[in-house]
């Protein structure tokens, strides 16, 4: 099997398209002055077709209704905290 690592960022409707069967390993929020970007490092093989992955953010004490998902990872940034989910 043929694996690496690259970084996907998470597009504005919270999509990131990778390999099937793609391993996540971290995610990062990062901020750059007004701009903020979520990224997140998946261990892929890039022979295999891709599939699209949905993640949503919330901010502590935001309403979570809409979200069935699993919790994957917490991020501080500046002083707010960021939770994100895959869908």
């Amino acid at each position: 099997m043929y694996k690496t690592i690259y970084k996907y960022k998470l597009d504005s409707d919270g999509n990131i398209y990778v390999p099937k069967g793609a391993k996540l390993l971290k995610t990062l929020i990062i901020q750059n002055g007004t701009s903020v970007g979520t990224y997140l490092w998946f261990e892929v093989d890039l022979r295999v077709d891709n599939e699209t992955l949905k993640f949503d953010i919330f901010g502590t004490g935001w309403d979570m209704a809409k979200t069935m998902g699993v919790h994957i990872d917490t991020h501080i940034v500046g002083d707010f905290v960021w939770h994100l989910y895959q869908l």
